[in-house]
């Protein structure tokens, strides 16, 4: 996969991981998930590789939502909480006169005090929702404040340090899966024939080998078109798995996949595919 194509694939699935977070997962895991609760994920191995939760409901809080109307209810109701400041209205008369030579610089705006506000705000954030005064009366809604409803909390998963080698031990099991997960179209025409009658007749139903790697080239062109819903080639995937085995250290499998291109008369590296794959290729594109 050259470099254009990975970068359409990433912003693919930055896009669609995305949307079904969103749209799909979060709204999942609110309904089905105990707030509290912490659910230990392993994908069938024994290392936990995240721990997923929902965390606690949050609490309802009172913000100030209308500052002046706020303002006009405390003036017509409690004037003593009311603050009165001195401000300096800046413009070029001040930077040549102090204040006893331009009074008319003197702005006094008003405001409630800061702290009852604070406390008001407390008292419709806490249990009851209401605030006492200093009468003792109780006050359930204040004009310019409100206390809208929190927003549902989303679920956590928290990824251990172990978390990339179990998915990547279990990913191809994880990989089948992913066509549900981002909800891919099926593909309208699955190929034809297997690659491999021999293998086919002994476990069509199989991509990879016991040691949970693609079986051959073919095999894993057919899983990007049957599973992933893309394009690809046995050329494409066999020299991919050349890249794979070098940068792991596998020489089996480097070995494996130089045959088969040398056997096929084609470059370990390169794009060059055999005549059939390219007319196919231009096809479909």
């Amino acid at each position: 996969m050259n470099l254009a194509e990975q970068l359409t694939i990433w912003k693919f699935l930055d896009e669609k991981l995305a949307q079904v977070h969103d749209d799909n997962l979060v709204p999942r895991g609110q309904e089905e998930l105990t707030p509290g609760e912490r659910h230990a994920v392993k994908f069938g191995a024994q290392d936990v590789a995240a721990w997923v939760s929902l965390p606690q409901p949050t609490q309802r809080k009172a913000v100030v939502s209308g500052p002046d109307r706020l303002l006009a209810w405390a003036k017509a109701n409690y004037p003593e909480k009311i603050e009165y400041r001195a401000e300096v209205i800046v413009d070029a008369g001040l930077i040549e006169f102090l204040q006893e030579h331009r009074p008319q610089s003197l702005h006094t705006t008003e405001r409630p005090d800061p702290q009852w506000v604070s406390d008001i705000l407390a008292g419709l954030s806490g249990k009851d929702h209401r605030y006492i005064t200093a009468t003792g009366e109780p006050l359930t809604e204040v004009p310019g404040i409100e206390t809208p409803e929190p927003r549902p909390a989303s679920p956590r998963v928290n990824l251990t340090k172990d978390a990339g080698a179990v998915i990547a031990a279990a990913w191809p099991q994880i990989q089948a899966g992913l066509r549900e997960v981002l909800a891919l179209p099926a593909p309208e025409t699955p190929p034809a024939t297997m690659a491999d009658p021999a293998e086919a007749a002994e476990n069509p139903f199989s991509f990879w080998d016991e040691d949970g790697r693609f079986r051959s080239p073919e095999m894993a062109a057919m899983h990007a078109v049957m599973v992933q819903g893309g394009f690809s080639t046995p050329v494409r995937e066999a020299r991919r798995m050349l890249r794979d085995a070098r940068r792991s250290g596998d020489a089996r499998r480097a070995a494996e996949a130089c045959e088969w291109l040398e056997s096929r008369g084609l470059s370990l590296e390169g794009d060059d595919e055999p005549p059939l794959a390219r007319k196919e290729a231009s096809g479909a594109s």
